[in-house]
């Protein structure tokens, strides 16, 4: 296969009012529609402090810093807006499916499931779990929430926010992201699994998708035996996963023995 430089086109610019927090995920699902998960900006330039979400952007359904979003690359140039988005007819910007996320970095299709990794800032990572038939419009909490938790508050108003199905205590770790749900042949015992991983500690875990929920994690890879600075996960034809490192490595997870 070649790709056909020539053929790039712009689809759409986010512009960033600071250089952190930007997203990492980028998915198609099985109608063609194009979902992009984008961070709230993290501080501003210039500004080192690391600021919560200093211009707002997690709980403002019109900004697509700190959402969800899902357009049609096909139905139109540059592109078209679903006709069931959640906020067509006003409330928030067209192109969100959902918000209040700090720094989305994983997402995964699984049936009629949506799960998001999304990256904490000092308390908690979390793993958001919504199903595709009624979970557009989400509001997954940030900044009024960290995981389970009000964020840097003693109390908040949580109601209509959607709580993280995994919660994950810092400071073991500080970046979660997010894989697939194996559905491969070569590792049977883990089939049906949803994988994730941290970027610092090094470790890979798991835990079984049932029904709507996550259940217990299991640790894959004990930080001892660390892939150093996950990144991503990807899957190949077959179903079969591999890692990817900020060093630039790929590596394929398999069955001990």
């Amino acid at each position: 296969m070649v790709l056909d430089a020539g053929s790039r086109r712009e689809i759409l610019r986010v512009e960033q009012a600071g250089p952190a927090h930007q997203g990492g995920t980028m998915r198609f699902d099985e109608y063609g529609h194009l979902w992009v998960g984008l961070g709230d900006g993290g501080f501003l330039e210039g500004d080192f402090t690391w600021m919560p979400d200093p211009l707002g952007h997690g709980q403002d359904p019109h900004s697509l810093p700190g959402s969800l979003i899902r357009i049609d690359v096909d139905g139109a140039f540059p592109y078209a807006i679903p006709g069931d988005n959640p906020f067509v007819g006003g409330g928030g910007a067209p192109e969100v499916w959902a918000y209040g996320l700090r720094n989305p970095w994983g997402l995964t299709f699984e049936r009629e499931l949506v799960l998001i990794a999304d990256v904490g800032r000092g308390g908690w990572e979390e793993v958001n779990v919504v199903s595709l038939a009624d979970g557009a419009g989400s509001n997954f909490g940030w900044s009024i929430m960290e995981g389970p938790e009000c964020f840097q508050l003693e109390t908040c108003d949580d109601r209509g926010l959607v709580p993280p199905e995994l919660a994950l205590p810092r400071p073991d770790l500080c970046a979660v992201i997010g894989g697939p749900v194996y559905r491969g042949a070569q590792i049977p015992e883990v089939a049906g699994q949803y994988f994730y991983a941290d970027l610092c500690t090094g470790w890979v875990r798991s835990a079984l998708v049932e029904g709507d929920r996550l259940g217990e994690q299991t640790v894959r890879i004990e930080a001892a035996d660390s892939v150093p600075q996950v990144t991503a996960f990807f899957v190949d034809s077959e179903g079969e996963m591999y890692l990817l490192t900020l060093g630039g490595e790929i590596h394929r997870i398999e069955a001990q023995g």
